[in-house]
């Protein structure tokens, strides 16, 4: 790709900044500049910084902000001919090649932070392609594609016992999933498979769900099981009958199925795992209609993550919340190790690529628009938590579990390094992917508006000219704005 200089702002949290123009606005249409209604009904702070881009400068805008709100941000451009020559007004860290560092996957210990760079004498690092992790989860490090953990030597086959009419019989409160939400139904489910770990019923018996329960006991216990456990944690014997218990049912009506972004294929309930009562267990609940191909794997090695990880958080009777942002994006990140093509998140990743500016890495459990959290943010949260996961070893998701505090206190724990720096950096590794990502043009002497959510990205085409971008947003957003500088910043394959 030749060389990259990659110029690093440190984080612009504008409030903390001492220079450019501060304003405190009331939101009325005659003070704001940007739009009403992005705008709170209370006093808002707008600031604005000029930043100088030389020719070939690209911008990467991220905002900090973690509610999931939607922010404007006002740019305007100025040519370097239409006003008087002026100093760049960001701190700036100058690191050569810092693109290709963080794709290379390093010992934890060896992680620093960008502020730490020497900006008199920086080091010279040679570029290099992206191999082991790229940014759209397409090749996991030990994923099944690489063929490094799903050897099956020397492990006996599971024994099948299929039971008679009557045998086996369980009783299960099995959620289903309408277009108003979610109830539970008290159903009656019969035995159908069996292998040394694991225990399938069904509420409803025919022949298709018999062969998926084969199928299902079969790839549980050859690998899903130990690769599951090798990275995120055991799952814990809740009920004490010595089987991980899987139930095939109708879990969503027509309506919510029609109505939802993704069909409801598989499900896990923490309170089954905490609180397990007279209904719960180590359960996972899955749809009759799950395809007996890869794309089964990925299912059951999702909602088995999600199993381990309720198991490892609770402790001595105590349950501890995570948040469900990365609670998915930890279920995602492996099922996308089992199956890096699975259907599960390829509509949700097409529509991130489309529109990243729109769909934030951290939705709050509180957040009122399921279709976000359910939807093309799982898809943020899982490459941001690839780009967290490359640098570390295979248990680290483990040691996620055993940190303590809220999600963004348990990774900078689990990095030694702050969230701003983590989200910066996983930015960067899109852009070295060569992903087909929307950028906005700088151009001419005029003003406009983005949208930016909490904790999404957005990125500029490379300046034409030298000249200063005014940036004007509010102290809510918390911007992050890193400069980038080369002659072939996009990976132009001309040279």
């Amino acid at each position: 790709m030749g060389a990259w200089l990659v110029r690093l702002s440190f984080l612009l949290t504008l409030g903390l900044l001492t220079r450019g123009l501060t304003l405190c606005l009331q939101p009325t249409p005659s003070t704001s500049p940007i739009r009403q209604a992005a705008l709170p009904q209370t006093a808002t702070c707008l600031q604005t910084r000029h930043l100088k881009l030389s020719t070939g400068d690209a911008v990467m805008l991220g905002s900090l902000d973690r509610t999931a709100d939607r922010h404007q941000v006002s740019l305007s451009w100025s040519p370097a001919d239409a006003h008087p020559k002026r100093e760049r007004q960001f701190d700036e860290c100058v690191v050569a090649g810092a693109a290709a560092s963080v794709m290379s996957p390093q010992p934890r210990q060896r992680i620093s932070s960008v502020g730490s760079c020497n900006r008199t004498n920086p080091d010279r690092l040679s570029v290099a392609a992206p191999t082991d992790c790229t940014a759209d989860c397409e090749d996991f490090t030990g994923s099944a594609m690489s063929g490094n953990t799903t050897s099956t030597q020397d492990r006996p086959s599971p024994t099948f016992v299929r039971q008679k009419h009557g045998a086996g019989v369980r009783r299960f409160a099995v959620p289903l999933f309408t277009a108003a939400g979610v109830r539970d139904r008290h159903l009656i489910a019969h035995e159908i498979a069996r292998g040394a770990q694991v225990r399938v019923y069904a509420t409803d018996r025919n022949d298709s769900s018999a062969s998926l329960a084969i199928a299902v006991v079969e790839r549980l216990e050859r690998w899903l099981i130990r690769f599951v456990a090798g990275r995120v944690g055991a799952v814990s014997d809740v009920d004490c009958d010595g089987y991980l218990t899987i139930v095939l049912s109708r879990l969503e009506t027509r309506e919510s199925g029609q109505t939802a972004s993704e069909p409801v294929r598989g499900c896990v309930r923490a309170s089954d795992v905490f609180a397990p009562g007279e209904f719960g267990g180590d359960i996972i609940y899955l749809s009759g209609e799950v395809p007996v191909d890869g794309e089964l794997d990925a299912i059951l090695a999702h909602e088995l993550t999600h199993l381990a990880v309720f198991s490892g958080l609770c402790s001595e009777g105590e349950y501890v919340q995570l948040p469900g942002w990365l609670n998915e994006a930890v279920a995602h990140y492996v099922e996308r190790q089992v199956n890096p093509r699975s259907r599960n998140m390829a509509m949700r990743l097409e529509e991130f690529k489309r529109r990243p500016a729109e769909f934030p890495v951290v939705v709050p459990d509180h957040h009122t628009s399921l279709s976000l959290r359910r939807g093309p943010s799982r898809a943020a949260g899982c490459l941001f938590l690839n780009s967290v996961l490359s640098r570390l070893p295979e248990h680290a998701i483990g040691d996620l579990m055993a940190g303590s505090g809220g999600a963004i206190q348990r990774l900078e724990q689990l990095t030694g390094r702050t969230f701003a720096d983590l989200f910066r950096e996983w930015g960067l590794q899109m852009i070295v992917a060569g992903d087909n990502l929307p950028r906005w043009k700088v151009t001419g002497q005029r003003a406009f508006d983005l949208s930016l959510t909490g904790t999404a990205l957005s990125w500029s085409e490379p300046v034409m000219t030298d000249g200063t971008l005014a940036i004007t947003s509010s102290s809510d957003c918390q911007i992050q704005v890193t400069v980038l500088s080369s002659d072939r910043l996009w990976g132009d394959s001309s040279r």
